[in-house]
């Protein structure tokens, strides 16, 4: 991943936090779901 990128970019890194609570609500939902762990 870019890391440099997003220190000097605070939009980018806003829109990568973002991305990183919809995956993690996501897998958390497909986890509660099917019962199956999901590997985070």
């Amino acid at each position: 991943m870019p890391l440099f990128s997003i220190r000097y970019s605070p939009a980018l890194h806003f829109l990568f936090l973002q991305i990183l609570n919809i995956n993690f609500t996501f897998y958390y939902h497909l986890q509660q779901q099917s019962g199956i762990p999901a590997l985070l």
